[in-house]
């Protein structure tokens, strides 16, 4: 039984309600229009369809060459950043080889001690680095070590 959709209600009939009729009455026909199988399809809701679906179409390729076009620029720029980074890690390398050791805790002591000696401080030798600089006058430790 083909099946109808509703335009204008009448008396027990909702607007948009599909109902099934074996067929139309001609007082009826200009409130229901076909839907579903039995539906012309060569109608105005036909070619809309057609329409709509060639245009969906279009939609859709349109979109998807976007999203190649964008995928593609992505690429490129990741591609770019992992060039800069392994450039940057490049030179990073090239300037840790150049950098000198920082002395170990026994040199540094020593050398407080002497700077200690030089500047006639009295100081007892079993001492730590950290009690030995602190008899060091304000600077002295920043100029024996600048790095720090």
């Amino acid at each position: 039984m083909p099946k109808f959709e509703v335009i204008r209600p009448w008396h027990g009939v909702t607007a948009g309600q599909i109902v099934e009729l074996k067929e139309v009455h001609p007082s009826l026909a200009a409130n229901v229009r076909a839907v579903g199988e039995g539906a012309d399809e060569d109608g105005e809701a036909g070619k809309v369809l057609a329409a709509a679906r060639e245009e969906a179409q279009e939609v859709v390729s349109k979109a998807r060459s976007i999203h190649e076009e964008a995928t593609a620029a992505a690429q490129k720029l990741l591609d770019d950043a992992r060039a800069g980074a392994a450039e940057i890690l490049d030179e990073a390398k090239a300037q840790a080889a150049k950098l000198l050791p920082p002395p170990d805790a026994n040199e540094r002591r020593e050398v407080i001690k002497a700077r200690l000696k030089e500047l006639k401080i009295d100081f007892d030798g079993r001492k730590g680095e950290e009690g030995l600089a602190a008899l060091l006058p304000d600077g002295e430790l920043a100029k024996l070590f600048p790095a720090e």
